[in-house]
């Protein structure tokens, strides 16, 4: 076999992280609401909420630099401020952007909005927009000429043939109105920002992927709920596929070239078109080995008590065969 008959490479899986307790919590919910609804009330009378007057300092530092909101109030303990913690690199680094020059402001909140969903091309084209954009600011009408030029690059743009231009901008320049024509364009072009719309829509690709990838993990942990197996095989598949296990284990399984033999031949076993692994050969090749086992078993026995029936009729020599036959009527 030659080195170039075929490539591994190790793959690198984005596996989401299964959070199974949760999901077995949510289905072991009493269903009596009557019940539910009086243990509730209970609890709230019961619970209370120890404040830390550090945890409340930190909080209050927080929210004098801006970095958490005051919509929700806060209790006073370290459990709730670790919500917070969870956002406040994200709300620390919208902190900073805003506090920039506006010069530099729009690219870097794009760069923040899109944080690992963007490409190369992607950055290209809005740094493209965005000097566009500002030249477009930038631009003076005061005279004719000025007029006339910007005219001419937005009909341009807009496919006009460059013969009617010439016309619509004779017309406009003998009645006297060029300038304000071109004034009136340049401000409806520039009432809303490109570099805008094109954050927003970013903001708006994040949203719709982080809700996929939540549908997934919600796809995924329903699947491992519906396998039928023990207790303790769910538990253990989750903890393979949370924190990146998995990926850890196939990487590590790759050092392996038993391993990848035996991987690849469990993978020739998966049907590209009904999407799963088709078990049947597995099972049989299982099946028969139990098969077999219980059939040398089943003749071991069979002989056992063969012998000792055998032994046992020749403990009685006057009694012939034919005394064990029980007529049939």
């Amino acid at each position: 076999m030659t080195e170039n008959e075929f490539d591994l490479v190790i793959p690198d899986f984005e596996l989401p992280d299964l959070d199974l307790e949760n999901s077995n919590k949510e289905e072991e919910e009493v269903v009596n609401e009557k019940d539910t609804s009086q243990k509730t009330v209970e609890t709230e009378k019961e619970t209370v909420v120890d404040s830390d007057p550090k945890a409340i300092a930190f909080y209050e530092e927080l929210k004098t630099r801006g970095y958490v909101s005051e919509e929700n109030e806060f209790k006073g303990s370290w459990e709730e401020l670790d919500q917070y913690f969870d956002t406040l690199p994200q709300q620390v680094l919208n902190s900073v952007v805003e506090s920039l020059p506006a010069e530099s402001k729009d690219i870097l909140k794009f760069i923040a909005t899109a944080g690992q969903n963007i490409t190369k091309d992607e950055l290209k084209s809005f740094f493209e927009t965005y000097f566009e954009e500002q030249n477009e600011k930038s631009f003076n009408i005061e005279t004719n000429d000025d007029a006339r030029d910007f005219l001419m690059q937005h009909y341009k743009n807009l496919g006009t043939r460059e013969k009617a231009i010439n016309i619509i901008l004779d017309n406009l320049e003998e009645d006297d109105e060029i300038i304000e024509e071109a004034k009136k364009i340049f401000e409806e072009k520039n009432k809303e920002s490109k570099t805008e719309k094109l954050i927003v829509k970013k903001e708006e690709e994040n949203q719709e992927l982080k809700k996929q990838y939540q549908e997934r993990v919600q796809s995924i942990n329903n699947e491992l709920q519906q396998t039928g197996w023990k207790k303790e095989k769910i538990e253990r598949v989750s903890n393979l596929l949370s924190n990146q296990n998995l990926n850890t284990r196939l990487t590590e399984a790759f050092k392996n070239p038993k391993a990848i033999v035996q991987l690849a031949d469990f993978l020739d076993m998966y049907n590209e078109k009904t999407k799963e692994f088709d078990l049947t050969s597995y099972k049989n090749q299982t099946l028969s080995t139990v098969t077999k086992t219980l059939k040398e078993r089943l003749e071991k026995e069979s002989f056992s008590s063969a012998s000792l029936n055998t032994k046992h009729r020749n403990t009685d020599p006057n009694k012939d065969f034919e005394d064990d036959l029980v007529p049939v009527i």
